[in-house]
């Protein structure tokens, strides 16, 4: 179905539809295990849990439903950017296609293609094959960007290489689980730069009734000129009827770890709350409503459940500086 030419269309096409057009990269999503990535050493009073919530909205929340869509209905102009987790998705899945496609030559097997961009620069495709008759845990995909070009405008730099770990047909069903490293990564769109360095463990599940994917970052992004520490994890799931996205891990503020406890998952519309823990167990809960545009900050101290403090946000203005 695919060639070795056709690779690097696939993958640079995926990457420009995704900072055009949102609509073309995925959906839903659900159910995540609340992980401590790496020590809670964030501490929330109730002169700072504002700005506290107000970092995991723009830098996590808005950013992780940039996967599915647009939280309510904000959107720029030119359409939202690509996103880390668009970005990863697309890579990902485009890239266990190809592994998938391509026709095998022989066992243990390293390939090497280099090849010009449409309009300047030059991009470097590694392929390794540990069988040479089917997808095989360990196989990887590795490509290399110098300055690619292959629309005015758009810009690849770095190197990203996206490892199987794990590989499960039957039937219509798919599962398969990937290690996705970034090394000095830049996806430059319309003068809009994305820059990704660390790694990503995601896990994609798909049946003829549901899509699924966890995705679990340990990345420094840099997003439009802003810089983020992602140390969480999504999950997703899609269906025809529905679509549902939690939050686990924890978020980085300012250098301080907070956890991420997902209390009603967000749906394709935007709604959904989540609660920002502190090391003393004190937590901010972010509730998001898609029928006043409203994000409410709730304030409690450990084992209470009546808020001591609360603050209410437009979310266009919290969200403007995510999608306009």
């Amino acid at each position: 179905m695919f060639e070795m030419k056709s690779k690097w269309s696939i993958l640079y096409g995926a990457l420009l539809a995704c900072s055009l057009a949102l609509t073309g990269c995925g959906g839903g999503g659900g159910g995540g295990d609340d992980d401590d990535a790496g020590g809670i050493t964030g501490s929330l009073t109730e002169t700072n849990y504002a700005e506290v919530a107000d970092d995991v909205v723009v830098s996590v929340i808005g950013r992780s439903q940039q996967f599915s869509v647009v939280p309510f209905g904000v959107q720029g102009s030119q359409g939202p950017g690509a996103g880390p987790v668009d970005v990863t998705r697309r890579i990902v899945e485009e890239a266990i296609q190809a592994m998938r496609s391509k026709g095998r030559v022989q066992a243990f097997a390293i390939s090497e293609s280099t090849r010009a961009c449409d309009e300047s620069g030059t991009w470097k495709e590694v392929t390794y094959e540990q069988s040479a008759d089917d997808v095989t845990p360990g196989d990887y995909l590795e490509l290399r960007y110098d300055d690619c070009s292959n629309a005015v405008g758009h810009l690849l730099k770095g190197r990203v290489k996206v490892t199987l770990d794990s590989f499960k047909e039957t039937g219509d069903s798919i599962e398969y689980e990937a290690t996705t490293v970034y090394e000095g990564f830049s996806l430059t769109m319309n003068t809009i730069e994305l820059t990704l360095d660390g790694t990503v463990k995601t896990k994609t599940w798909e049946t003829p009734d549901e899509w699924g994917m966890v995705v679990r970052f340990n990345v420094d992004v840099t997003d439009d000129g802003k810089r983020f520490r992602w140390k969480h994890e999504l999950s997703f799931r899609s269906s025809a009827e529905d679509g549902e996205l939690s939050l686990g891990g924890t978020a980085v503020v300012d250098g301080a770890s907070y956890g991420l406890r997902q209390h009603e998952p967000f749906t394709s519309e935007g709604a959904g709350a989540v609660d920002v823990v502190d090391r003393s167990g004190r937590y901010v809960r972010i509730t998001l409503s898609d029928a006043d545009r409203k994000i409410v900050y709730e304030f409690f101290h450990a084992g209470n459940d009546t808020p001591v403090g609360t603050t209410t946000r437009d979310a266009d203005d919290l969200f403007a500086s995510v999608y306009l």
